[in-house]
Formats: structure tokens, C-alpha cells, sequence
């Protein structure tokens, strides 16, 4: 049996051998069954691969809200999957944040600021970070102002105080 090419023909000739066609057809079918084999390989391999940077992202995102959240955020969940090689891939993961009010205003600022930051601490933030970020921002602005009225308050009560021992009484409108 000898190979030939030429240009963009390939051929191979025979001869007069019976046995040499059948065995070059035995020859072929194994070859695209290694072929096919091969293929297969590729793509589990290529699943893997995908799996695995998928887990190095997801632990990335958790671990990002977790150290930014510090005592707000609590344990990280990783939901796994199993993949080809029987091995399982973390895909998913989360990570709970207290976003309750304090009783004091100003507690309530610095914990929403922190809130804030921990929801957006990722790369690429999903759409429920983005959500836990806007609910923090809105529990920040309710306690400013809350903050901004005590303090009008007590500004008033001083002012009042301080016309008493004056003895001069003004009404003081807000």
C-alpha cells in the first residue's frame, strides 16, 4: 500500500489487494473513532475547565462581600454541582447581611455605609447585590434624616433655653 498527495488530493493506492482495501477500511474506522474519542475528551476537559473558573469566581464574590461586611455578613453558602469527573464545583454561593435599622441614627449611617459596601465589594455585582445595596442606601437616608430632625430639636430646645435666661421669649419656627 502506498500514500500519495497531491495539491488538495489525498488518495491512497491499492493495488490489487483485497485484504489492503480491507484493512485500510479497518484502519479508517479506527481512526475516526480515536478521532470521535478524542473529541469527547476535549469537550469534558473543556467542561472542567469552565467549572472550575466558574468556583474561583463564585468563592471571589462571596469572600468579597464577606470581608468587606465584616460583622454584618454572615456564613458563606456555596451551592456545588458535579461535574463529568465525578468531582463536584462550587456554581453558586451567598452570603446573608444584616440590614436592619439601628436604634441610634448615626449607628445606623455607619452600618448602612458598610452594608452598602459589602453588597458592591465584588467585580461584578448581581442584581440582588445591587438590591441589598439600594436598601441600605434608602435605610441611610431615612437615618440622616432622622439624625438632621433630632438635631433641629435640640437646637430648638437650646435656643429656648437660652432666650429664658434672657427672658426673652421668641416662637422659633422649623
Amino acid at each position: 500500500m502506498r500514500v500519495f498527495a497531491s495539491g488538495l488530493y489525498y488518495g491512497v493506492y491499492l493495488g490489487n489487494s483485497a485484504s489492503s482495501a480491507k484493512s485500510l477500511k479497518n484502519s479508517m474506522q479506527e481512526t475516526a473513532q480515536n478521532i470521535a474519542e478524542r473529541i469527547e475528551e476535549q469537550k469534558i476537559q473543556m467542561i472542567i475547565e469552565k467549572l472550575k473558573l466558574r468556583e474561583k469566581r463564585v468563592i471571589a464574590h462571596e469572600m468579597a462581600h464577606k470581608a468587606v461586611g465584616g460583622r454584618y455578613a454572615g456564613a458563606v453558602h456555596y451551592v456545588y454541582t458535579r461535574g463529568p469527573d465525578g468531582k463536584y464545583y462550587i456554581t453558586g454561593g451567598d452570603v446573608s447581611i444584616d440590614v436592619s435599622e439601628e436604634p441610634d441614627p448615626e449607628a445606623t449611617i455607619r452600618k448602612m455605609e458598610i452594608v452598602r459596601a459589602a453588597a458592591l465589594a465584588p467585580v461584578d455585582p448581581s442584581p440582588q447585590d445591587i438590591r441589598v445595596a439600594q436598601i441600605a442606601t434608602m435605610k441611610e437616608m431615612k437615618a440622616r434624616l432622622e439624625l438632621q430632625k433630632q438635631k433641629a430639636q435640640e437646637m430648638e430646645k437650646a435656643e429656648k433655653n437660652l432666650q429664658q435666661k434672657k427672658g426673652i421669649h421668641l416662637d422659633i419656627v422649623v
